[in-house]
């Protein structure tokens, strides 16, 4: 995929309201780090909102909006707000689309339950926040097999932890998208 650029670009989907700072900052930070291109995707267009209203972020697109062939992955931010404004048909069909056209994919936090729903994990494992207990009994129901663990990657799908994880997220994005520059 990253042959037809000279640099990686990734979209990072936050919630207009309630993203997770630490999540948003470290993810990015690492990746951009490793020199690839950010995007920041969002349900609305403007300046969002972390949960806790410390970070403010530019949304450069609405999700509807992604063009995928600009892109070597789409990933989710996690937070509060992510189920409210993350869990669409217009996020999942995004994410099918970027799996089915051999893009990198993944979330992290709360948000690896819309790669659930979005029928994404099936037959894989992965991980996400479980301090709720939710993801025990839902990944099985959608076929993905549970493990806790910071971060794993499977099958084009990178899953974290959480904010603790969010640094080792961003540098998995980057180390798949060198390895696959690589070839």
């Amino acid at each position: 995929m990253s042959g037809r650029r000279a640099m990686e670009r990734i979209a990072l989907i936050i919630a207009y309201e309630g993203f997770q700072e630490v999540e948003y900052a470290h993810t990015r930070a690492a990746v951009e780090e490793a020199g690839i291109n950010v995007q920041v995707a969002s349900d609305q267009v403007g300046v969002a909102h972390s949960a806790n209203h410390e970070l403010s972020v530019s949304v450069d697109v609405l999700v509807e909006d992604i063009v995928l062939g600009a892109h070597d992955g789409v990933f989710l931010i996690g937070g509060p707000g992510a189920l409210e404004h993350l869990d669409t048909n217009a996020v999942k069909k995004l994410l099918q689309r970027a799996y089915e056209q051999g893009l990198w994919i993944g979330a992290i936090c709360i948000s690896p339950r819309i790669l659930l729903k979005a029928g994404l994990l099936d037959g894989k494992r992965m991980t996400g926040w479980n301090d709720d207990k939710v993801l025990t009994a839902l990944a099985p129901v959608y076929g993905a097999e549970y493990l806790e663990q910071p971060v794993i990657i499977e099958d084009r799908i990178i899953t974290a932890e959480g904010p603790a994880a969010a640094t080792l997220f961003g540098r998995a994005i980057a180390e798949v998208l060198a390895i696959e520059r690589s070839l």
